[in-house]
């Protein structure tokens, strides 16, 4: 089900673990039961930020007549199953 959307994100430029992120978490855990044991959401948060400053840093190298402070473009988040309501937890 996944290999296709991956594919095509991969063929948008997207880069595995830079700009192209999966999240793997115990689902038999709450998510406040998830921070505490494994920090799963500050670390979610940490790869967020690293992967926009990735992204933009590629897109500034591509088009070096941009500045950064005008970009605005923006992060898209898929999630499966029971996958939203620990995402939107971490909202």
């Amino acid at each position: 089900v996944w290999k296709h959307l991956i594919n095509m994100l991969l063929e948008m430029g997207f880069v595995p673990d830079k700009t192209l992120l999966v999240a793997p978490y115990d689902f038999r855990l709450a998510p406040m039961q998830l921070e505490e044991r494994d920090g799963f959401f500050t670390r979610l948060k940490q790869q967020i930020e690293n992967a926009v400053k990735a992204d933009t840093k590629r897109f500034l190298k591509e088009h070096p007549g941009m500045k950064a402070k005008f970009m605005h473009r923006g992060l898209m988040i898929i999630g499966h199953s029971m996958g939203n309501p620990i995402f939107r937890y971490f909202e």
